[in-house]
């Protein structure tokens, strides 16, 4: 059968792409994002001038990460996690922080420079990049011999049970009179978009339990991986590596959590200071 000039009908395809496009359209309102971790995450992500994000198959919403249906994507995604709130509640400071040793910090959306992006590995040794000649002038960022940076942005949180999906729709082929059906379509970058009101948080090494996730107001990077030769086996870790920019720590929010110490925000501070002497810390009550 020739396909050529046959018509493809995707009819959830404007729905996928509508919900995508206000979702980068709202995290672009944001001047400040906020990342929430233990001070000593933040002093390290300092020492090493970089941000980790996770693998989408990672994160502690285990219903979020499980609805890939499609195993071609199942490995591709990485998330940074943050909140566009400068206060969080008591929970968001149990599940990222620490009530003691704890802190919220800013970050602005141009602070990371993707292009020197990296993997760590299994034994936690951070795979270097390898510049790949062929086919250079279609690959903007490229990251080992096989693997490349496909698309990387951030996007607001839609939080709609009534939009949860599975990520695969039905397409069709309209070949003159004949109509095949039954076909399978993804649009990739729907993938991490959408979560459930609430769930169970399930975290390694903790007991699960019920969380409102709409709580977390949330924002994300979300960097999606391809291959050269397009065989989807990608290589895969928990982890990535992005450094952050030379212009990144200008200026800084920071928020301690509700037990943390004089002593133990005078340390930050002086650590922060250390490494960028410029940077303007403004401490929010």
């Amino acid at each position: 059968m020739k396909l050529e000039g046959s018509v493809i009908s995707i009819p959830k395809l404007s729905e996928y792409r509508d919900v995508i496009r206000k979702s980068k359209e709202a995290a672009r309102e944001y001047q400040y994002l906020y990342h929430c971790t233990s001070i000593e995450g933040l002093k390290g992500m300092i020492n090493s001038h970089s941000f980790w994000l996770s693998n989408l198959q990672c994160v502690n919403d285990k219903e979020e990460a499980n609805r890939i249906s499609l195993p071609e994507y199942e490995k591709e995604y990485y998330v940074g996690c943050f909140t566009y709130e400068d206060d969080v509640p008591h929970s968001h400071w149990v599940e990222y922080g620490n009530l003691s040793d704890g802190v919220l910090f800013s970050v602005k959306k141009n602070w990371f420079d993707f292009a020197k992006s990296r993997f760590l590995d299994s034994s936690n040794t951070i795979v270097e990049m390898i510049e790949f000649t062929e086919k250079k002038e279609a690959l903007e960022h490229i990251i080992g011999s096989y693997i490349y940076i496909d698309k990387v942005d951030f996007y607001k949180i839609v939080y709609d049970d009534e939009l949860i999906m599975d990520m695969q729709t039905e397409a069709s082929i309209q070949n003159g009179d004949e109509v095949l059906g039954g076909g399978r379509f993804i649009e990739p970058e729907i993938i991490g978009i959408i979560k459930k009101r609430s769930g169970m948080c399930m975290r390694e090494g903790r007991e699960a339990y019920e969380k409102v996730w709409e709580d977390e107001k949330e924002v994300r990077i979300k960097l999606m991986t391809a291959s050269v030769d397009g065989s989807k086996k990608l290589f895969w870790t928990k982890r990535l590596s992005v450094p952050f920019s030379e212009t990144a720590f200008d200026e800084i929010n920071l928020r301690f959590s509700p037990e943390c110490d004089v002593t133990k925000k005078e340390e930050v501070c002086k650590c922060i200071l250390s490494k960028y002497p410029q940077c303007k810390i403004t401490i929010l009550e």
